[in-house]
């Protein structure tokens, strides 16, 4: 269990401090829900699987996996995500540096953090383009090479993925320490990446594990919806999405600010003040 430390301990924050980060997160999961599917990939092998003469050409596989009309909406999912987890990230570090839980001054809140969360996120967004994109072209390449022999090929591409997939998550886990690393010490960029690196190279295997359970979740999801109830409505595939996409918002956020408070050996004043709570 010590390796699923930072899953547990995130989930179990994201629980207890719920209502405030849900009244922050709604609006930007609504709108993110509308524009990007979390869990693509499952629905991508799934239909590959049921509709393998449908992917002859890439205009399948772009549909699934790198949708040119989901990066027109960038720049809203990004001013989306940076306005979400500016205000939680926040809200989330001053609860565990002083113990005080409290969205009520939302602008004061995302003008704390809103450039090392800008900053972050462009890098973040960046990194995940790239992989989606190589994701894109392999998956493309090997149903080029053993499209023909259909089984085979879906294995291959599960593997790709999966091996791509690992790559991109312990690039990923020095990111989510950037910006408490700026927010807490005021460190610039620069000595920020420095001491995030250093800090996950630290707890690599914990912080994997951290950033895949919550994946896994939805995965589970998206395939058992994909599986037993498709066809369904647009309509509800995108409140699936929404809710996926608040569950995550709210629970990266959280990653971010617990996994550093004990890699840089913080105490945490929320667990303090629990410890002794107002008679």
């Amino acid at each position: 269990m010590i390796i699923m430390k930072y899953f547990l301990q995130s989930t179990k924050y994201m629980t207890r401090n719920f209502l405030p980060l849900f009244i922050v997160a709604i609006i930007p999961a609504v709108v993110l829900g509308l524009l990007v599917a979390p869990a693509g990939v499952p629905t991508f092998f799934i239909s590959y699987a049921r509709n393998r003469e449908n992917f002859i050409d890439s205009g399948n596989f772009a549909e699934y996996l790198f949708n040119w009309r989901t990066l027109a909406g960038l720049i809203l999912i990004l001013i989306m995500m940076i306005v979400g987890a500016g205000i939680i990230v926040s809200a989330i570090e001053k609860h565990m540096r002083v113990g005080v839980m409290s969205v009520r001054s939302p602008i004061k809140l995302l003008n704390q953090s809103i450039v090392p969360v800008v900053i972050t996120l462009v890098c973040w967004t960046l990194l995940l383009v790239t992989f989606r994109f190589l994701l894109f072209g392999l998956l493309l390449l090997v149903n080029l090479m053993f499209g023909a022999q259909w089984v085979l090929s879906l294995v291959i591409m599960i593997a790709v993925y999966c091996g791509l997939l690992v790559v991109y998550l312990f690039l990923s886990a020095p990111l989510l320490l950037w910006v408490p690393c700026m927010m807490i010490y005021g460190y610039k960029f620069g000595d920020a990446a420095s001491s995030s690196f250093r800090m996950a190279s630290k707890q690599s295997k914990r912080l994997f594990i951290s950033q895949l359970m919550p994946l896994l979740i939805i995965f589970c999801v998206q395939l058992i919806v994909d599986l037993a109830f498709a066809p369904l409505p647009f309509a509800v595939y995108a409140v699936i999405n929404m809710i996926m996409c608040l569950f995550l918002l709210m629970y990266f956020c959280s990653l971010s600010a617990v996994a550093y408070f004990d890699l840089a050996e913080i105490e945490r004043k929320d667990e303090v003040i629990s410890l002794f709570p107002k008679s």
